[in-house]
């Protein structure tokens, strides 16, 4: 019966260290990777705040109809098929995409 007591405190004896050392490495690698964050500074430029730089609906229109009437001016495209249909292509999942954010 002796040796079953001292087995049983043994076993939890080195449980007991092994979660102790497991949680001072991953408190350890905490600390690390923070202080590491800190010290590293981003190579990313600020953007700001997406949401203030939206366009007003008439602004996005009046864009828009600018680039059109660009586009028909200098007639790029005007004979190539693919690119017509792929410019339609795309005008149709813009508009289908503005209808569903609009819900």
């Amino acid at each position: 019966m002796g040796k079953a007591v001292f087995r049983k405190f043994l076993v939890r004896l080195v449980v007991s260290a092994l979660s102790l050392g497991l949680a001072c490495g991953v408190t350890s690698a905490r600390s690390e990777a923070a202080s590491l964050a800190r010290a590293a500074p981003s190579a990313l430029p600020t953007l700001g705040d997406p949401s203030s730089e939206s366009l007003s609906p008439s602004t996005e229109r009046k864009l828009g109809e600018s680039i059109m009437r660009d586009i028909r001016r200098s007639q790029a495209g005007d004979e190539d098929l693919d690119v017509i249909a792929y410019l339609d292509a795309l005008g149709r999942r813009l508009i289908d995409a503005s209808k569903s954010g609009q819900d």
